[in-house]
């Protein structure tokens, strides 16, 4: 069924990084012109919220951005029909599917779950530089890491002498050349430890920071608005549609996740590697879809589906109902997140 124009229209200052499409689907009541789905966030009540009011931020894309407005187009003349029928049907149709693994694509590169996941990773990557912002901290850890892996640093500088095996080098010449390499590191580290703490500030500075990140965003979304080159692995995936049952589904800010069969977790979709997969996507509160590049399994396991999309969500989920299983949702929600980035910040 066609749609002639989108009827949620986002072009403006408040723009939906979830499009209205898509949160409209997980509605606990409407008007005639109004749309309410029940909202959990990690603090507060949960609540009845407008659509209009979820998954928006003032100028998300920017202010002089064309994003926006690609976007609404193509909610407009592609994607906002290809849910409609999905939603009308509960079926793909088969020339659609190239447009479900761009709609797939383009749900993940506009979220803020990108810009989040670069973000706190260049919280990490500050953290791990902070050591090198001091010259002599900087210092005695290079003359640790000598002392620690002794062999590795005899190798790097033998190798050019065509010496491979450092096994076959007598003890007492071993500690000479050791020595000699701290003689060179006390007398040459100065500089190269001031050189390193000025490129480490600057990245910091200027790299590391939320202005830096957040272009690096928009300029990846500016490039790829239609999910068409992002989309392009998943054009091979096989997909399908299940009806799981009313008010069964979550949505969380993340949008699609994905279940890697062979370690048998879930995880935010941000690259679609070629590893066995099921990519995942509430697209209404009792629709499921779902694609894979492996024989497609039922994977019908809504509980563990829910729990793992409130895991990774960043602040919220929406669903069709408030009851006592939605409240036990949101004791996961968050819990993932952020861990791998903190993990690799503490190590």
């Amino acid at each position: 069924m066609a749609i002639a124009s989108n009827p949620f229209e986002m072009a403006g200052k408040r723009q939906h990084f979830l499009p209205r499409l898509l949160t409209s689907g997980f509605a606990s009541c409407q008007t005639t012109k109004e749309i309410y789905t029940c909202l959990f966030e990690q603090s507060g009540e949960p609540r009845q919220e407008n659509i209009v009011n979820v998954a928006v931020e003032g100028y998300f894309y920017g202010r002089e951005s064309t994003t926006d407005l690609e976007l609404t187009r193509l909610e407009g003349t592609s994607f906002g029909p290809l849910v409609h029928s999905i939603r009308a049907t509960s079926a793909i149709l088969s020339s659609s599917t190239d447009e479900v693994a761009d709609f797939v694509a383009s749900l993940v590169t506009r979220s803020p779950n990108l810009r989040e996941l670069i973000g706190d990773a260049a919280t990490a990557m500050g953290s791990a530089l902070s050591q090198y912002s001091d010259p002599e901290r900087l210092k005695r850890a290079l003359m640790r890491y000598v002392d620690d892996h002794p062999d590795e640093i005899l190798g790097l500088f033998l190798q050019p002498y065509g010496i491979t095996r450092v096994s076959s080098i007598p003890m007492n010449k071993r500690l000479y050349v050791l020595n000699r390499v701290r003689e060179f590191l006390a007398a040459e580290l100065p500089d190269l430890t001031l050189q390193a703490s000025v490129a480490a500030g600057h990245v910091r500075e200027h790299v590391m920071t939320e202005p830096a990140v957040r272009k690096w965003h928009l300029d990846a979304l500016q490039e790829d608005v239609t999910g068409t080159a992002r989309g392009a692995p998943l054009k091979s995936f096989t997909w399908a549609v299940s009806r799981v049952g009313t008010g069964a589904l979550i949505l969380g800010d993340v949008g699609p996740i994905r279940y890697l069969l062979r370690e048998q977790r879930y995880e935010a979709l941000i690259e679609p590697e070629d590893c066995p997969q099921v990519v995942i996507l509430p697209i209404s509160h009792g629709l499921l879809l779902r694609g894979s590049n492996v024989d497609l399994p039922a994977f019908n396991k809504i509980d563990e589906i829910n729990a793992a999309s409130s895991a990774l969500t960043y602040e919220f989920f929406i669903s069709s109902t408030n009851t006592a299983r939605e409240h036990a949702y949101r004791e996961h929600l968050g819990r993932e997140t952020h861990a791998i980035w903190k993990n690799a910040a503490l190590s």
